[in-house]
């Protein structure tokens, strides 16, 4: 099915160059079609699932014009024609074995064909990926493709709790779950982030409890009601390391524990489900924006002034240096 999604969009991209006069692939500006006599654009109706179904589409062109381009050369270029794969160790295969905790899905003797094929192929891919660079500092190939680059979006922070350097220029906007397993994991990484960029990034968070998660939106309101009382980071941890009982009962008893000053005020705050309406803003939002899943990040420029983040998204519990990577291409001198 994946592969008739991509075939489908790479007939319409082959339609719209030829409307267009584009190269190879349509970029943001490409003209795909007119209403009315009026040109729309590629960007113009570009959603996020649209991107990265171009992202694939170029990888996979990608790919193959590498194999192509070192197929043909090999015929003509005795220094492309002699060039061999180094020899597989058994070392290998049990290390990718091993280290990918594949016992579950089979014995080694089962898998490691499998896994030898597989290496092969990437090893396959690197060795024709540095041909081809060689090739073309030698002017022996160019490419006419120019890749889609980042899905950049423009995000409200609206009623966001910002914390970090509320006037910086920089922000991660999160978008998450007070019982989702995942958000819980990448609290880590976000508390090692603000250490790290505090003084120079903002750290906006977002409600988007999942329908899946019975308790996740009830937890969302009581994080608002807390924030009223300036408890909003601590009933934020205590729910993200309590995930399993949430209940109306057990908010309030955490409202006392953490030290929430008017209890009364917290309870009647939670039982009239004040804040409902902004947590169901911040769901439309994250909608909008073609997010579904969490935790989710935009991570990009702040402008303040306007209360917008406009950059790229950042899907699931990401790894430190992959955070860090994105916050450097906004941040001045690449966060030096």
């Amino acid at each position: 099915m994946k592969k008739v999604i991509v075939l489908g969009l790479a007939m319409l991209f082959v339609q719209a160059v030829a409307v267009a006069g584009s190269p190879v692939l349509p970029n943001e500006d490409s003209v795909i079609g007119t209403v009315d006599g009026k040109d729309v654009t590629l960007g113009e109706i570009q959603t996020r699932d649209i991107h990265e179904l171009r992202k694939r589409l170029f990888k996979e062109i990608e790919n193959a014009f590498i194999s192509e381009a070192i197929n043909r050369l090999k015929t003509t270029d005795k220094g492309f024609a002699d060039i061999a794969l180094p020899e597989m160790k058994e070392s290998e295969v049990r290390k990718f074995y091993d280290d990918n905790s594949l016992a579950q899905r089979g014995s080694y003797e089962q898998l490691a064909p499998q896994i030898r094929q597989y290496l092969t192929q990437m090893m396959q891919a690197r060795v024709e990926y540095n041909l081809y660079k060689i090739a073309g500092e030698k002017g022996k190939v160019s490419s006419g493709m120019v890749s889609p680059g980042d899905f950049v979006v423009t995000a409200p922070v609206g009623s966001a709790f910002i914390h970090g350097a509320a006037d910086g220029s920089v922000m991660v906007l999160e978008f998450s779950d007070f019982q989702c397993p995942f958000c819980k994991k990448v609290r880590p990484t976000i508390r090692n982030l603000v250490k790290q960029y505090g003084d120079r990034v903002a750290f906006g968070y977002r409600h988007l409890p999942l329908s899946s998660h019975r308790e996740a939106d009830e937890s969302a309101v009581a994080t608002e009601c807390a924030r009223e009382q300036g408890k909003f980071l601590q009933m934020h941890g205590r729910l993200y390391q309590q995930q399993s009982n949430q209940s109306v009962a057990e908010l309030k008893k955490l409202a006392r524990e953490i030290g929430v000053a008017d209890l009364d005020k917290f309870n009647s705050c939670l039982d009239e489900d004040r804040y409902r309406a902004q947590v169901n803003q911040d769901m439309e939002v994250a909608a909008s924006l073609g997010i579904s899943g969490t935790p989710a990040f935009v991570v990009g420029r702040y402008d303040s002034a306007k209360g917008v983040v406009e950059g790229e998204i950042l899907s699931g519990a990401q790894p430190l240096d992959i955070f860090a990577k994105t916050l450097q291409k906004y941040l001045p001198n690449g966060g030096k």
